[in-house]
């Protein structure tokens, strides 16, 4: 018999639950490095649509923006892919934003432990840069989302084609093409996935391109600060 007034969810039965919330990790502008990645959640309408479809994957998504921080010109600017041209935005630009409470900042970077030696690294910077600074008035499309946002609906309708991950290196070609934010930050390392044979940014919802919640869920970066969403487990 139900207790009306008992706890019939089975929460007693749960000796911990899990729960969540975004904590701060403040850093500063003068803190942010040459070639750390940008991970962003705005307010604006599109965010929460990218977030939509990342999370009917049956992750957790929490972010919807990246881009790739480069020296340029004398200062360091986050070079990203942005209807309806690429831009360079100064890293002050973003912190104003977040002061102003219209998105939530998060940085990471490759791990070190990744490279071989400097040298490797150092040629991998200078190959990012140089492909990033190569985007300058590229045009972008309004429905880049429109691939990946069908493979997350057919894999939420169909749960048998579900994949945790595809692991396809970005072909030579594709490199040109027309694309979303976080495909251009995958694009300026390929020279480094090539060489050292990794795939830097696993895809969950592309065979060929990772989403922004890729970019800070591969097993290849680490959060170096911001915001990030936490994980905890409590005791009734």
């Amino acid at each position: 018999m139900i207790d009306p007034h008992g706890d019939n969810d089975g929460y007693h039965r749960k000796s911990e639950h899990k729960f969540w919330g975004y904590k701060n990790y403040p850093i500063g502008i003068d803190e942010i490095q040459p070639y750390w990645i940008l991970c962003e959640r705005s307010k604006a309408f599109l965010s929460a649509g990218i977030i939509f479809f990342e999370a009917m994957e049956g992750k957790r998504a929490w972010l919807s923006h990246c881009g790739q921080v480069i020296p340029k010109d004398g200062e360091l600017v986050v070079s990203e892919a942005c209807f309806p041209a690429h831009k360079y935005t100064p890293l002050k630009d973003y912190f104003e934003e977040q002061s102003a409470k219209k998105c939530r900042l998060t940085w990471v970077r490759l791990r070190p432990e990744i490279w071989t030696s400097v040298q490797v690294k150092e040629q991998a910077e200078a190959e990012c840069l140089k492909y990033h600074l190569s985007r300058d008035g590229m045009k972008y499309p309004p429905v880049n989302l429109a691939p990946m946002a069908g493979v997350s609906i057919i894999r939420y309708l169909f749960p048998f084609v579900k994949h945790d991950h595809w692991n396809n290196f970005i072909p030579p070609e594709a490199l040109d093409d027309e694309r979303i934010c976080s495909a251009e930050v995958a694009c300026g390392w390929s020279w480094g996935e090539y060489l050292l044979e990794k795939v830097f940014f696993p895809a969950s919802l592309s065979m060929v391109f990772p989403s922004p919640q890729d970019i800070f869920d591969s097993p290849y970066t680490e959060f170096m600060g911001g915001y990030i969403k936490e994980y905890k487990r409590r005791k009734k």
